[in-house]
């Protein structure tokens, strides 16, 4: 896959689903994939298959850049964007 440098690949990069934030929150505050799955109610391969859209969107290629790129983009608290997975 190729990187653009530019800022023209920035506007791609949203929107990203509220559960793909919520996956990437997690991910930030140390979450396993695993832990993601069970902390949001759903299935291990759906949570896989977020991470997968936010390497794409965000154009990176390890979950080390993944992670630099959220606080990077991020400028919120994650704080206010709390949610709970119990109805």
């Amino acid at each position: 896959m190729s990187r653009r440098t530019n800022g023209s690949a920035d506007r791609n990069l949203l929107p990203l689903t509220p559960r793909a934030v919520q996956t990437l929150i997690l991910l930030r505050r140390g979450h396993s994939e695993k832990q993601v799955a069970k902390e949001l109610g759903i299935s291990p391969n759906t949570v896989h298959a977020y991470v997968k859209e936010l390497h794409r969107k965000l154009q990176v290629s390890s979950r080390g850049e993944l992670l630099a790129k959220a606080y990077e983009l991020m400028t919120f608290s994650p704080a206010e964007f709390e949610f709970s997975s119990r109805a």
